[in-house]
């Protein structure tokens, strides 16, 4: 489930337009899955068509915009609580929080106060959806943490260290849970040791130098030796269902065929979705 990553509210009284620009940071890959705004206003709420950007301050990369869902706020102030759902996966670094109007203009409404720092009201929730472990001692130069899902992140293993990823099944406000069905690419380095890739559907082999695409929710990568490559999530999607059971698939296997090469090709094991 989802955690909080930052959150700045309190219960003091509070001021509209931020004096100091909003910011929160992430140590690992992680998909927002929820940006929780306030609009007080004096009591008159939000009073704009809201949208919210996330720029990541290294590089200036703008991810959005996303649009909101309303509700009212304390004391019943009408669309006060602005509700976003990313659902974007965001790499290691600072990003800041930029809500705007229609005209694209950062909000003047947005609440603040001195214990948030001047800053806007913000709580930003997420999962991570990796975690990068290079092999130690290894010569072999390995991808950097994804930017974003398409880009490779790294996988190291060795026995009794296994290494999990996860697409994700996360509760929403609305009740419904909301299945993120992965298509991964697993890649063994070139003078790695074999390894298994294991999912619910059955394992897999991996030598060194192949790779295999899997169609999943869950996947696990082992070895008995210390092994290592990477992973790139090259198909992404959001399922809704009506319980907390992940939702079944008829067919859905990954396309393509290759030599099993790290040139992008896989050793033609296929995997339908979970």
């Amino acid at each position: 489930m989802a955690t909080v990553l930052f959150d700045n509210w309190n219960t003091d009284g509070v001021l509209n337009n931020p004096a100091i620009p909003t910011f929160f940071g992430l140590a690992q890959p992680t998909l927002i899955t929820r940006v929780y705004l306030y609009f007080f206003n004096g009591g008159a709420g939000a009073q704009q068509v809201l949208s919210l950007t996330l720029v990541d301050v290294g590089t200036g990369a703008k991810f959005g915009a996303f649009l909101p869902v309303l509700s009212p706020g304390q004391g019943a102030v009408p669309n006060a609580s602005a509700e976003f759902f990313p659902f974007v996966v965001l790499g290691p670094g600072h990003y800041q929080i930029i809500p705007t109007d229609s005209t694209g203009v950062p909000s003047t409404l947005w609440s603040q106060n001195p214990r948030s720092g001047s800053q806007g009201f913000a709580r930003v929730e997420g999962v991570p959806v990796g975690v990068v472990i290079p092999p130690s001692g290894t010569k072999t130069p390995v991808a950097p943490p994804p930017l974003n899902q398409y880009e490779r992140a790294n996988w190291g293993t060795s026995a009794g260290s296994p290494q999990r990823i996860l697409s994700l099944q996360l509760l929403s406000v609305f009740a419904s849970s909301l299945t993120y069905l992965a298509l991964y690419r697993i890649t063994n380095s070139e003078n790695s040791s074999q390894a298994t890739v294991t999912t619910s559907k059955g394992a897999i082999t991996l030598e060194p130098g192949t790779s295999v695409d899997v169609s999943t929710q869950e996947v696990e990568i082992s070895s008995l030796k210390p092994a290592w490559g990477t992973y790139q999530n090259i198909c992404c999607a959001l399922a809704t269902v009506a319980g907390p059971a992940a939702p079944k698939s008829g067919g859905g296997k990954s396309s393509g065929e290759g030599n099993g090469k790290t040139n992008g090709g896989h050793n033609g094991e296929e995997m339908p979705l979970d």
